[in-house]
């Protein structure tokens, strides 16, 4: 297939939408399709074909025609100009489709029966008149899609009259190729200094004041700064300078391809943008998919766009423009190694997801027929995640049988209870709260294979307080099911518990007279001690299905032990350990 990719960019530019563009271009490429890219060329003069493949580090060909920017002295928009000019190398290239991130040009060669599909990241509150063209072309039969890069703006574009239908959301995407490391020790492992770095542009917007703030909190740790105009980078350099900030090393704009090896040298990656700037609702960073592919633990501002993309075993995130948060979270990750190396693992399984070759047959798939790619949001995932979850339980509970084990902690009123016992099996059911206990002595009176210990699992026995949830008072046997013995949880009253027993979990099991056939835990925040246990005590690898239920969301403080077990089971235990029961 001939692709002609059409963007008003530089040749050569450094600018995210501008690699964004040539790396999708470079994606259909390495796809086996003749791509042509018609851009605008350097005011100095056009770059040749070797130049610019050093700049965005191609290994796969473009044939690039760049087109003038100028007519004499009067400077060509970027938009009803370009077109003009693109247009008579696209009809005498004769492609089968188009691909442009510009506003007119696709609407021209939709007008002419030209497949076509655009990408747009415009914002919501963009009322140009190149724009409402591209609207207005989208409702043309040749026009076959509009790519953007979050929800937000698909919703945008479909009340701006784009056909829904025609509307992928999909994010930025990386060179797994050009950013996954090579095997090359990295520098900051050899030298004893810790290293922040951080690839992009210096805008405030970005996050770069609250950068400057933690690195002037730790002194001890060495932040890198890769990017930037050299106006931000001067703007920049005179805050470190006036601040004394020794530890904070600017090293400019780079080309891409210089770009991994900044990464690679990293202790951690941070991506901190602000969110008191109307992207935090849609943003998609080049960067995120380049610092995954780096398998380097990546530190975040909690803003929604990078909340849609990232889950918590993914990302540590931090309170956006908060430098002292941003600090805290920093030292977390490079203070527990481990921890940096779960994060690290979980981000390089989501990048080849993001790959630019995905990106390219995601956009063809869409043009061709519709065909949507799987949903990469957070959300979307962690959806299928359970899905997959709840399948292998109700298998789990098929297999069981006469003569086998369960073992259900957090047992609350007992549906679970319930079901593993109808198959036979000796059922050990544990639940601390009184009100939910009574009903699951009710609900299982009839059931002389099970077992009620009231008592709380945990990774200790003894007592301890159980913490009710806030709404306990208006119904305490519905909201029994968020006691928790943690009193940090969000949703339990720190000031309304009971004292209830405690059992060690390992303990337990290794006391049974055989390995539980099916553990299911859902305790409400004490999951991480007790799978912890677990492990230590060397019983996981002697259980053949544990369904558990994680909290981190309500217990940040959960997030590195999650973290590290999730790592743990991809590496030994991840066809018995299940941690996305919901």
């Amino acid at each position: 297939m001939r692709i002609v990719v059409g963007s008003s960019f530089e040749a050569g530019s450094a600018l995210a939408h501008a690699i964004n563009t040539v790396k999708t271009a470079e994606g259909f490429a390495r796809l086996g399709h003749d791509v042509h890219l018609v851009c605008r060329r350097p005011a100095s003069g056009a770059l040749d074909e070797q130049a610019l493949a050093r700049v965005y580090g191609l290994s796969a060909r473009l044939r690039w025609h760049q087109v003038r920017p100028n007519l004499g002295a009067r400077v060509l928009d970027a938009h009803w100009h370009f077109a003009l000019q693109a247009l008579p190398i696209v009809l005498a290239l004769r492609p089968d489709l188009v691909f442009s991130r510009s506003f007119v040009l696709p609407s021209a060669t939709a007008a002419l029966g030209i497949a076509t599909i655009s990408e747009s990241h415009a914002w919501p509150d963009n009322a140009s008149a190149p724009l409402a063209r591209m609207v207005a072309g989208a409702r043309r039969k040749a026009y076959r899609g509009l790519v953007t890069i979050a929800p937000t703006l698909a919703e945008s574009f479909a009340a701006r009259g784009v056909p829904q239908e025609k509307i992928l959301v999909l994010p930025d995407a990386v060179d797994l190729d050009l950013f996954a490391p090579k095997g090359a020790r990295p520098r900051s492992q050899t030298d004893g200094v810790r290293r922040v770095v951080y690839a992009g542009h210096l805008y405030d917007y970005k996050g770069i004041p609250t950068v400057l703030a933690a690195a002037e909190r730790l002194p001890a740790i060495r932040f890198e700064l890769v990017g930037g105009l050299p106006d931000d980078v001067a703007r920049c350099a005179r805050i470190v300078s006036e601040r004394g900030l020794g530890n904070v090393v600017l090293h400019g704009l780079k080309p891409l391809g210089a770009v991994p090896a900044h990464l690679w040298d990293a202790d951690a990656l941070i991506l901190p943008p602000s969110a008191d700037h109307p992207s935090a609702a849609w943003t998609s960073p080049v960067k995120l998919g380049e610092y995954l592919a780096a398998q380097r633990p990546v530190v975040a501002s909690e803003i929604p766009a990078l909340r849609h993309w990232l889950n918590d075993r993914e990302a540590a995130f931090f309170a956006p423009d908060d430098p002292a948060d941003c600090a805290r979270v920093i030292s977390q990750v490079l203070d527990d190694p481990d921890y940096g190396q779960a994060l690290a693992a979980a981000g390089a399984r989501l990048a080849p997801a993001l790959a630019y070759e995905r990106r390219a047959e995601a956009i063809l798939a869409f043009a061709e027929d519709g065909t949507r790619p799987p949903d990469l949001s957070a959300q979307a995932r962690a959806a299928a995640a359970v899905a997959r979850t709840k399948d292998a339980f109700a298998a789990a509970i098929a297999r069981l049988g006469p003569g086998d084990i369960a073992v259900d902690c957090g047992a609350n009123v007992g549906e679970y209870t319930e079901a593993m016992a109808r198959t036979g099996a000796t059922v050990h059911a544990f639940e601390p709260n009184p009100h939910a206990f009574a009903a699951l002595e009710r609900r299982v009176a009839d059931l002389p294979n099970v077992h009620l210990h009231r008592a709380a699992v945990d990774a200790t026995a003894g007592t301890a307080l159980l913490f009710q949830h806030v709404n306990a008072a208006e119904d305490p046997l519905y909201w029994s099911q968020g006691a928790s013995l943690v009193s940090e949880k969000a949703n339990v009253d720190a000031r309304n518990a009971v004292e209830v027993e405690t059992v060690d979990l390992a303990a337990f099991v290794e006391a049974l007279e055989r390995p539980p056939a099916l553990v299911k835990i859902d305790i409400e925040g004490a999951e991480g001690r007790v799978l912890d246990r677990l492990v230590a005590s060397g019983l996981m690898a002697q259980l053949p299905a544990i369904f558990v239920e994680t909290h981190e969301r309500k217990i940040p403080a959960l997030r590195p032990t999650l973290a590290r077990l999730d790592l743990r089971r991809h590496r030994d235990f991840s066809d018995k350990l299940w941690l996305d029961w919901e």
